[in-house]
């Protein structure tokens, strides 16, 4: 693709639809996510309705803790996109997957794929720069979008640089601002509309309507925010939720039965809920059996102290933690398991309900 319709894609149609007026504003919305601080974040840039939207221009600004970085199916590739437009014949690719494609176009320039510019290969229509504040990002379809519902036009990938404080970092939409005097813009620099739509069957003086111009935006962007949550024993509970409990936020196995706070707190809420162990006892049914003997574990956490967790003798055979008498036969499984290791040593009877009563199937058998 040569380098004059590179810009008629990306720079010179954004300038064009500078002066038209506006159609109709979509909305535009920056999702928000949430995960630990050393996750990689996804949040989607939608779009209300993206039919006939042909082009995106914006700046997302975002806080200098943060790494972004922005990717698109919305916007396609150029292959993808040429590929369906009439051409005199079917691309000939040379060099794999991301080689060398040509499009011989009827009454025209050959395009070749991919687009260079400053010894850059552009796959797809979609430009990236960073500025002080964030990323300037601006992108263009050769066919208009599909009606539809809402769609993402832009993907970012957040993620929170190594020392940075935890917290919610603000992500937002601002149009950008432009002062290249060759491209055509007044040196103290002139803002763009965020949004252009392209209607193939109006003459070219109406087939590029703005979606959403760079005045009274604000009324139609909602921004989003990436939460980075801090949890300094990776025990996936935040150390905001264990400075408020019971637990310990620099300790992954609290109450040292081998089993991680995260995982005895199942849903993570700080509470102990119907169904879960007490990541503050060592023993929730209270049997004199630690729960993680009872639920088969055979080694602990890293954080797990090894003079006090009581490893599963038998892996194979476990009991219920939170049942006293996991069989039923009215002993409780710490008086069947008298050295609570797990294992039916000699002398104990078996707590665990599949082998509590083996004389049973011989009986059924006469």
């Amino acid at each position: 693709m040569h380098l004059p319709i590179l810009r008629t894609l990306i720079i010179g149609l954004l300038l064009f639809l500078f002066h038209i007026a506006p159609a109709g504003a979509v909305t535009l919305t920056v999702g928000s996510s949430s995960g630990w601080v050393d996750e990689t974040l996804t949040i989607p840039i939608s779009v209300n309705n993206p039919e006939g939207v042909a082009g995106a221009a914006f700046t997302i600004v975002y806080s200098s803790s943060l790494t972004v970085t922005v990717s698109s199916d919305f916007f396609d590739t150029f292959y993808s996109q040429f590929d369906p437009l009439l051409t005199t014949g079917d691309p000939n690719p040379d060099g794999g997957e991301y080689g060398i494609s040509v499009f011989s176009v009827t009454g025209g320039d050959d395009i070749t794929l991919p687009a260079v510019v400053d010894s850059v290969n552009y796959y797809q229509p979609l430009i990236v720069n960073p500025v002080a504040t964030g990323l300037m990002v601006s992108a263009a379809r050769c066919v208009p979008g599909p009606a539809g519902g809402p769609a993402v036009l832009f993907s970012l990938k957040v993620k929170l640089k190594v020392g940075e404080p935890s917290g919610k970092y603000p992500i937002q939409i601002i149009p950008t601002e432009l002062n290249n005097t060759d491209a055509g813009y007044a040196a103290g620099g002139e803002t763009i509309n965020l949004v252009i739509g392209s209607d193939l069957g109006q003459p070219v003086e109406s087939a590029f309507p703005i979606l959403l111009d760079d005045v009274g935006y604000a009324d139609n962007v909602t921004n989003g925010q990436a939460e980075f949550i801090l949890d300094s024993d990776g025990d996936r509970l935040s150390d905001t939720l264990e400075n408020a409990g019971c637990t310990d936020p620099n300790d992954a196995d609290s109450d040292d039965d081998g089993i991680t706070d995260g995982v005895e707190d199942a849903n993570h809420n700080g509470v102990v809920s119907p169904g879960e162990t007490n990541p503050c006892k060592l023993d929730t049914d209270g049997d004199g059996i630690q729960d993680g003997t009872e639920l088969g574990y055979t080694s602990g956490h890293a954080d797990t102290d090894a003079g006090i967790f009581q490893p599963d003798l038998d892996p194979d055979t476990t009991t219920n933690p939170l049942k006293l008498d996991t069989d039923g036969d009215g002993i409780s499984d710490g008086d069947e398991d008298i050295n609570h290791n797990g294992r039916v040593d000699a002398g104990e009877t078996d707590p665990n309900p599949r082998r509590a009563m083996p004389w049973i199937p011989l009986l059924l058998l006469d």
